[in-house]
């Protein structure tokens, strides 16, 4: 008997600390570090989704507007994924 109240001990123990590693997991996939910086994943979008967000016609307006400085590079994010560039979701004009 004193086995078994130990086993639903550490199974619920267990559940506990799975139900907290997933909740960490979550908090860490929309999490981006680089050059040592955090930036959390839910301010920044790419070209292509800043564009459809503010309903602007093409890609090539934004990237435009970053060659131009409309939009300040500490709000351009570079990352070594293909060039991939990540801009603070904010209204720029």
């Amino acid at each position: 008997m004193e086995t078994l109240i130990q086993e639903k001990i550490t199974t619920k123990n267990f559940d506990e600390i799975l139900k907290e590693i997933k909740s960490e997991n979550d908090d860490f996939s929309n999490f981006l570090v680089l050059n040592g910086v955090g930036y959390v994943l839910d301010e920044w979008l790419t070209i292509r989704e800043y564009t459809k967000m503010y309903n602007i016609q093409n890609t090539n307006v934004v990237s435009n507007w970053i060659k131009r400085g409309v939009i300040p590079p500490n709000c351009i994010l570079q990352t070594k994924l293909n060039g991939l560039k990540l801009i603070k979701n904010q209204k720029y004009h």
